[in-house]
């Protein structure tokens, strides 16, 4: 008798646990709501929803206790249910009384959060679907963890120093995170990061005027990191760390690392034809193609019809040096017009007496860069 009333009592307990965990879940199967009549969800509050008829609609809210992460994840969507959501702040007084701060987000959908209250929607993100199948969700408070905080726009940078070490997060999808340094001389700004894990960090520099419309420009390209800019004047300047394609976030924390190198490249700036050093028949220059993308325009007016020819000397490391030969437009002198194709060093170009020529001087595919010094020979034959 004892061994079947332990075995009475196991399933009784059982029995009990199964009761108590189905009470902890919130049937809502016929939930079809507006804002105003939104359901209080706590965190961790598991809830049952459908997305029936065609068109469901599932308000729900949430009270933030301090700054963090909402993040809301489903389990058992159906195939053929696309479930999305989006964010929005109640407006009792407003016409609508939906103020969107989100766009849809797929699941599990994450927003950056600050205390108080936020209500959101989910529903089929084309409102072409229904299923009698039950989804479970549930929402969840993170805490903050980023130590650079909020800086999701220029305005909201971060100050750093340009040799200075620290860590961040590109948390949720989509996150931006924007800083801004000072410099007082000519230099690189490299910015190097440790553990990005799945992140395939994107760097782009920028230039901030709060006047302008936009307020920001762009001064580079997109780079990957390791990247370097090359600061030609003292002052503020701006620079934007993200996931090159917004499809990949992570919580654990990046290390990211500035360091500054003082101008070593007499020439610069010369990254612009209007920049260019003019230089003469017999010149042995010494440059450097740093850092990465870096154009060295040069221009000179021989005396004479004949052959320039352009060398170079010294270690070059992994440069695929090439240069090609340019005029001013005629018609338009703001521009260059074309003389000759790209050309590998050392190569000749045709040129005339008289003439003034522009040349440049740059890695083939602006994929590689040379730290230190090397010699370009220029002669007239």
């Amino acid at each position: 008798m004892s061994h079947f009333k332990s075995i009475y009592l196991v399933i009784v307990f059982m029995a009990a646990l199964f009761l108590m965990s189905c009470a902890d879940v919130k049937n809502l199967h016929d939930l079809d709501n507006t804002i105003e009549d939104a359901v209080a969800l706590k965190f961790d509050e598991v809830v049952e929803i459908k997305i029936k008829p065609v068109g469901n609609r599932n308000w729900f809210k949430v009270d933030v206790p301090e700054k963090g992460y909402v993040r809301l994840s489903a389990q058992n969507v159906p195939d053929n249910i696309d479930l999305s959501s989006y964010f929005a702040i109640y407006e009792e007084w407003e016409g609508d009384k939906i103020n969107r701060i989100s766009d849809h987000l797929s699941f599990p959908a994450i927003i950056k959060a600050e205390e108080g209250s936020y209500h959101f929607l989910v529903r089929d993100r084309w409102d072409n679907a229904e299923s009698d199948e039950i989804i479970s969700l549930k929402a969840e408070f993170l805490k903050e963890f980023d130590p650079t905080g909020r800086n999701d726009t220029p305005e909201q940078a971060k100050d750093i120093t340009v040799e200075s070490e620290f860590q961040m997060a590109v948390f949720p999808k989509g996150d931006r995170n924007w800083f801004k340094f000072e410099v007082d001389t000519a230099g690189i700004v490299q910015v190097m990061s440790r553990n990005p894990g799945d992140i395939e960090l994107e760097l782009r520099f920028y230039e901030f005027d709060e006047w302008a419309t936009p307020n920001v420009k762009s001064i580079t390209g997109r780079l990957s990191v390791p990247g370097a800019l090359a600061v030609h004047e003292p002052g503020v300047y701006y620079m934007r760390l993200k996931d090159r394609w917004d499809n990949n976030y992570s919580e654990e924390l990046i290390d990211i690392k500035l360091n500054f190198v003082k101008q070593f490249d007499v020439y610069e700036p010369n990254d612009h034809f209007s920049q260019a050093a003019e230089v003469y028949s017999g010149d042995t220059l010494s440059i450097a193609i740093f850092p990465k993308a870096d154009v060295d325009y040069f221009k000179i007016t021989p005396q004479s019809d004949g052959k320039l020819l352009i060398r170079t000397g010294g270690n070059t490391g992994s440069l695929d040096l090439v240069s090609r030969l340019f005029v001013a437009a005629a018609d338009k002198p703001s521009e260059l017009e074309r003389k000759s194709r790209i050309k590998a060093l050392p190569c000749e170009f045709e040129v005339k007496g008289g003439q003034e020529y522009f040349f440049y001087i740059k890695d083939r595919y602006d994929n590689n860069a040379h730290k230190e010094l090397f010699e370009i020979s220029i002669e007239l034959l």
